[in-house]
């Protein structure tokens, strides 16, 4: 799961991939060399998945985190998988809005091909990610079930 959320993310279709590869270098649970650090398997995809959403909403400052959140949970929370159009309608949000967000983070999520198509996450730990406070530490990011 790791290696996929890397390579997709580094592999990003509007994004330098060096400046990306920079990026999940950057997180401190890259900084020790192998065999010399006691990390928990998913400390690392965490760390990830964080690194994921500070790069890639930082540099979109247009969306406010309520939107963010908003159209996120959208995402996790739902029961039955929707497609973008449903997601833009139930948020009430424009469709390319929605879009150009989830495009952001494209190496989280299995995003459509067709318009009918639902937005899914590409693995089951980042709902349980985004939705653990003691996982998800940014609260512009974290994302509350029972209040939603």
């Amino acid at each position: 799961m790791y290696a996929v959320a890397t390579v997709n993310f580094l592999d990003h279709h509007f994004q330098d991939p060096s400046d990306q590869l920079s990026t999940i270098l950057a997180s401190p649970e890259n900084t020790a060399h192998e065999g010399q650090t006691e990390l928990e398997a998913c400390t690392c995809i965490n760390s990830l998945y964080m690194s994921i959403l500070q790069e890639s909403f930082q540099k979109n400052k247009g969306n406010d985190d309520a939107v963010t959140c908003s159209i996120l949970s959208a995402v996790v929370l739902v029961t039955n998988l929707l497609p973008l159009s449903a997601i833009a309608t139930l948020m009430n949000f424009h469709y390319n809005q929605v879009q150009q967000l989830l495009g952001l983070i494209q190496s989280l999520l299995i995003l459509p091909e067709g318009p009918n198509d639902p937005v899914q996450p590409f693995h089951k730990s980042f709902p349980d990610f985004i939705t653990d406070p003691a996982c998800c530490v940014d609260m512009c990011f974290h994302i509350s079930q029972p209040s939603h």
